[in-house]
């Protein structure tokens, strides 16, 4: 089952979230230019110190979801939950 990360939709902002261990997660919403219904996001999962290990991940959902498809970065499944 994927662990679901709730995210304000703000386009064409990066938004960071830190943690106290240093590592983040950090996306951008923007909408799709290949598809005028529909979001993309871009995410990076890493640490701030090892941005070498960054893992960077696009992910589309349609405008009128508001959840995106599942994605896996290291072996782990997650999906964007949009929230106004």
């Amino acid at each position: 089952m994927a662990k679901t990360i709730t995210v304000k939709l703000v386009l064409n902002r990066a938004i960071r979230k830190t943690y106290a261990d240093k590592t983040y997660w950090e996306y951008v919403i923007f909408e799709s230019p290949f598809d005028p219904g529909t979001y993309g996001a871009h995410i990076i999962i890493g640490h701030s110190k090892e941005w070498h290990e960054d893992s960077h991940v696009e992910v589309y959902f349609p405008k009128h979801s508001t959840v995106s498809e599942e994605f896996v970065v290291n072996d782990n499944k997650y999906q964007l939950k949009l929230v106004n």
